[in-house]
């Protein structure tokens, strides 16, 4: 990719990057996003340490300093 680019896919479809052969820094910045109401499963994935371990299964992933909600089918979104 040129830089500057971006790319959207599918977490799940294998993906990666060449080794960066110049001097400067390469940045990236990853979102994954999910349903609204979605429920903790018991793995841990992405979650920092502190929320990952306050989760029971079945907890509902709202807290929104981690998981921001931001589409809402029948809520307009307000802003924080």
């Amino acid at each position: 990719m040129k830089a500057g680019s971006c790319s959207f896919h599918n977490g799940l479809m294998p993906h990666g990057a060449a080794a960066n052969m110049t001097p400067g820094t390469r940045r990236a910045m990853t979102c994954g996003y999910m349903p609204d109401g979605s429920t903790f499963n018991g793995k841990q994935s992405a979650l920092p340490q502190a929320y990952f371990e306050s989760l029971e299964i079945g907890d509902v992933l709202d807290d929104d300093s981690i998981n921001p909600l931001i589409w809402h089918k029948t809520k307009p979104y307000v802003g924080a």
